[in-house]
């Protein structure tokens, strides 16, 4: 039984709470405070309460200590808090209730991981956004990450954007030779291959030189952030490769789907302006087809034998500059790093943006995506 009362009631509430980046002052959060004191049905699930609590301490202790630790307990599937992100600016006061993806018992086992693959039951407004396709502990406005603190991914929004752009990626700029596996998957092969996607993203964010969140905020600019997404899936899409912990027909799946996502969807996402996704989508695809990865021919992309080898070869160049963190510091593998991506992205050097490669601008006006 869904709280549908509790939905609306936030949904009535952040009218009057800014969305985007939300005050964190005494004055205001003592105001959203008070709406859900005086709420009819918000102040009586755990969940508010929660977050009640810890708006009155929240001066002092700048940290949401009852909201992040109900839920991290999960235990009625329901997410109340108040949010602020750059990168979510419909998040504001806002509620979720979910249900848990079943992924393979055999990933989980082998990559633990605070990735939880589930689906959005119901939702207030600024969950509705299609951008908000998942939900990290930062995101709410602490802006604070434990390392027992839950990461959600909203599998179902995984399902509706692979069936709204990717497939139909696959269908009109892929030859027919390469991504055999994933041209007719099911909504529930999509889930599981979602499923372990995030799962081993999430757990390889932790590994290398440079973990996450460790060194969050020298990979928080967006061509570094786009980097450290790329950085991960290129580690996902090996251990797919060489089965490390997954079963064979699940990895061959997943790695066609991680690399059809990374390579096809996310170029050509944010036009005209490159988001951190887009512009490590960039990297990829032009690193890949200047190595012999990939080939474009007769506007159609198509796989060839050495990708394997050339995503290891991409991945040795990320880690080697990662490697001088202790020798040279932070700020200047920020420096590094930003060299190799700019070796193979648009970089407009008067206006300081990333600029979308033209073959992805005209496929997405062409097919109108």
């Amino acid at each position: 039984m869904f709280n549908r009362e509790v939905i609306a009631e936030i949904d009535t509430l952040r009218q009057n709470v800014r969305v985007g980046s939300v005050p964190t002052d005494n004055r205001h959060l003592n105001e959203v405070r008070t709406l859900l004191e005086n709420s009819a049905h918000v102040r009586r699930e755990v969940a508010g309460e929660c977050l009640i609590e810890d708006l009155r301490t929240f001066e002092h202790t700048r940290y949401l200590s009852h909201t992040k630790a109900h839920i991290n307990s999960q235990n009625d599937r329901m997410i109340i808090s108040l949010f602020s992100s750059r990168y979510y600016p419909s998040l504001s006061l806002d509620c979720l209730e979910y249900r848990c993806i079943d992924g393979d018992n055999a990933v989980a086992a082998a990559y633990p991981s605070k990735a939880v693959a589930v689906a959005i039951q119901n939702r207030s407004a600024g969950f509705g956004d299609r951008v908000v396709v998942a939900l990290f502990p930062e995101n709410h406005i602490d802006a604070t990450q434990h390392s027992d603190d839950l990461i959600f991914y909203f599998v179902d929004k995984f399902v509706e954007r692979h069936r709204r752009i990717t497939s139909v990626l696959l269908r009109k700029i892929v030859s027919d030779q390469s991504f055999c596996l994933i041209r007719n998957l099911c909504d529930r092969e999509v889930e599981l291959a979602s499923a372990t996607w995030v799962r081993l993203h999430e757990y390889h964010h932790h590994t290398g030189p440079m973990p996450i969140p460790e060194y969050l905020m020298f990979k928080r600019p967006k061509p570094l952030a786009g980097l450290e997404e790329l950085r991960v899936d290129i580690l996902a899409m090996l251990c797919c490769l060489q089965r490390e912990g997954i079963p064979s027909p699940l990895a061959e799946m997943t790695f066609e789907f991680i690399l059809s996502e990374r390579l096809l969807r996310y170029s050509i996402e944010g036009i005209p302006e490159p988001n951190y996704d887009a512009v490590a989508s960039q990297f990829l695809f032009n690193f890949l087809r200047e190595h012999g990865g990939i080939e474009l021919k007769g506007k159609l992309i198509r796989i060839l034998p050495e990708l394997p080898n050339v995503l290891r070869a991409l991945l040795d160049c990320i880690r080697g500059l990662e490697t001088l963190v202790k020798e040279i510091g932070p700020p200047q593998v920020q420096q590094e790093l930003l060299k190799l991506i700019r070796t193979y992205t648009s970089f407009d050097e008067a206006t300081r943006r990333y600029r979308h490669i033209e073959y992805f601008k005209e496929v997405k006006d062409k097919l109108g995506l």
